[in-house]
């Protein structure tokens, strides 16, 4: 199920303030939220809906360029209802290229039928907001709707770095749905905010809400911000013949040994009139030209399209990070004698060896009053019982009330990895464009229908498998715990390959206890099951939300921690999962495409003194999986006789009293 992460700021800040200068906080209660829809509109054919035909000195200018609209429809139903606003900032770094030009129309796409339908642009500053005009429309449809300016609305964009207000008005319903308790009807969601596109503004919001609602009246409000609402300006004037943009530079991976090839993409913008057949590139590797580099791409007027380039890693490269930069050397074959904006560059990695991977860390994000998690639920419980080397850990959250596991820690972690909606999951905290829709997210939604379940599992191990980042450090967990006082002492070694202090200078190590065999209620499908089984429940973090720095000893380290557990958690189902990977100090502000786990492992929780720990001899070896004598796989120590596989592949009969 999805949700919406529009969050008020803390103060509800009025409009009349410059929009660079705006600071967005997350409100303290999250009073004032933007409803998102139960019912997604990609199947109808309107996110590519085809776009007017413009005269051939006229172009789309906005957050975007595509002609997609948003998956999930936006509505403030759950604060108001009546004509109310939707608005983004329009500011220079969006127009500048059309600095100038005349702004003759715009376009405005909404995910239902609307009435009391117009537009409006008005000016920003610091004092206050001035509206240019408004033109009232009546109706719009589902999908994309062109408004022509008349003459005396028109306006020239200025070169002082003015910031536009610009949006729409409709009539904003809340009916609540009969069927899904806590949304509303789809007509009551019409605003297309796509989340993720790169470029991204904020969503602005007018009407009248309630202090018991969150508000303070009939007034603008700041309800989002990461994304871009679905309105675009038509805008006439003339190109130059060349200007490009040069936008980013991603490598495929992050790691590379001597010998291999860096797939590159190189990201451009075309704001000239000349169309793009090619484009060749200088390509330095810490200052050093190495290689010329040319592809065939087609980049019409006013459009984005992405070069990819193979470059081989340079011999003799020292172990650890390096600089990679791209320089535009041609465009269609000869010297750029146009605009050239942005500078290409980027790290990689060199290494000579690795260590063997353990578990692949699962991130997995639920909510008991989510009426489509179960089939999250299913998608776990199957990669589980399928891979032995996957950890799985459920993140309890609150959707539409309190869910009795969640606890502050899983509200950051889902705040640290930009949780978009439930069921979702991390898989190694692998970032992938795909996955997430262009969202940055590091959770990618699980909620697939039964029948697909196996085949996902499928295919997510096998992505699991391709897309790992090789593990530089091996994870052995020690235990000790007295079951008389519920003391935990814990010792975790990290065996590194060679140089993975180096390699894993950014790492920290991150500690999890999870529970399984808990039993409570569970929305599913429509209907609250009772005693539903959670598995694998995040019950402490003992360590930084973000991981704890790493004290390395050449290559290796040792963490140590004691902990209470507390006496309502059952230790026989508890287990210990721990992994490295890139620490975060500001949840807030995480970096979703660098931080990758490097290596995880998990254990059962040892509550007998006649567990593995007594008869593993070896501290290098260590349980992997564990059975019953029947071969159904167990979570934690059992009584009776326990069929334990070690990670040097033997397998051992324990006794546990």
């Amino acid at each position: 199920m999805k949700r919406i992460l529009l969050l008020a700021a803390t103060c509800l800040l009025t409009l009349g303030i410059n929009a660079q200068a705006l600071v967005m906080k997350q409100s303290a209660d999250n009073a004032l939220k933007a409803g998102k829809s139960r019912t997604a509109f990609v199947m109808d054919g309107i996110r590519k809906a085809p776009r007017k035909a413009l005269a051939s000195n006229q172009y789309y200018c906005g957050l975007y360029t595509s002609d997609d609209i948003a998956e999930y429809g936006v509505g403030m139903g759950a604060h108001t209802s009546g004509v109310c606003k939707a608005g983004t900032f329009f500011t220079e770094d969006i127009y500048k290229s059309f600095i100038g030009f005349k702004v003759v129309g715009m376009r405005v796409a909404v995910c239902c039928d609307i009435t009391d339908f117009g537009v409006f642009v008005s000016k920003s500053d610091e004092e206050n907001t001035v509206e240019l005009f408004s033109k009232e429309v009546g109706t719009a449809t589902k999908g994309w709707n062109t408004v022509m300016f008349d003459a005396s609305e028109q306006f020239e964009i200025p070169a002082d770095g003015t910031v536009f207000l610009t949006g729409f008005s409709y009539m904003q319903k809340n009916t609540p749905d009969p069927d899904y308790p806590g949304y509303y009807t789809d007509d009551c969601y019409p605003i297309s905010y796509i989340e993720g596109l790169g470029n991204t503004g904020y969503l602005a919001f007018y009407g009248d809400i309630p202090a018991s609602k969150g508000g303070r009246g009939e007034d603008w409000y700041i309800v989002g911000e990461g994304g871009a609402l679905s309105v675009q300006w038509i805008v006439e004037g003339e190109l130059p013949e060349q200007h490009i943009a040069l936008n980013g530079l991603y490598t495929d991976k992050k790691f590379y040994k001597e010998g291999e090839n860096i797939l590159a993409n190189i990201s451009v913008s075309n704001f000239g009139r000349d169309a793009i057949s090619s484009l060749g590139f200088s390509i330095y590797v810490d200052g050093t030209k190495i290689i010329d580099q040319s592809g065939e791409v087609t980049i019409e007027a006013m459009q984005n399209n992405t070069v990819t380039v193979s470059i081989p890693v340079p011999a003799g490269l020292a172990t650890g990070s390096h600089t990679l930069k791209a320089e535009l050397a041609t465009i269609n074959g000869s010297a750029p004698t146009g605009q050239v904006d942005g500078i290409l560059s980027t790290e990689f990695k060199v290494y000579i060896d690795s260590k063997p991977r353990q578990k692949y860390l699962i991130e997995h994000f639920t909510s008991n009053t989510c009426t489509y998690c179960p089939l999250g639920y299913q998608l776990m419980r199957n990669l589980e019982s399928n891979y032995s080397d996957v950890a799985w850990v459920s993140i309890h959250g609150n959707m539409n009330g309190v869910d009795p596991l969640n606890f502050k820690e899983c509200d950051q972690l889902q705040d640290m990895m930009y949780l978009q909606g439930w069921p979702g999951a991390s898989f190694n905290r692998i970032y992938d464009v795909d996955l997430a829709e262009g969202v940055a997210t590091l959770v990618y939604s699980v909620g697939y229908p039964e029948q697909y379940i196996p085949q996902v599992a499928t295919e997510m191990y096998q992505f699991l498998n391709e897309r790992s980042e090789p593990s530089f450090v091996a994870l052995d967990i020690q235990q000790n715990y007295d079951a008389d006082s519920r003391t935990l002492n814990l010792t975790i070694k990290g065996n590194g390959a060679k140089d993975a202090s180096k390699l894993l200078a950014e790492g920290g190590i991150t500690v999890y206890i999870t529970e399984a065999g808990l039993k409570g209620r569970q929305l599913n499908q429509g209907r609250w099951v009772n005693n539903y089984e959670h598995n694998n429940a995040l019950r402490m973090v003992l360590t930084n939300v973000g991981g704890d720095a790493i004290t390395w000893n050449g290559d290796n380290f040792e963490y140590t921690k004691s902990i209470t557990i507390p006496t309502e958690y059952v230790a026989e189902n508890l287990s210990i999962t721990a992994f490295v990977a890139p620490q975060v100090l500001n949840v807030n502000y995480a970096d979703v495409q660098n931080m990758a786990v490097n290596n995880c492992e998990k254990v059962a929780l040892d509550v007998t003194s006649s567990g593995i720990n007594d008869v593993n001899t070896n501290s290098n070896v260590r349980e992997t999986t564990r059975f019953t004598v029947g071969g159904q796989q167990l979570y934690a120590p059992n009584k009776g006789i326990n069929i334990v596989k070690m990670s040097d592949g033997t397998i051992r009969k324990v006794v546990v009293k």
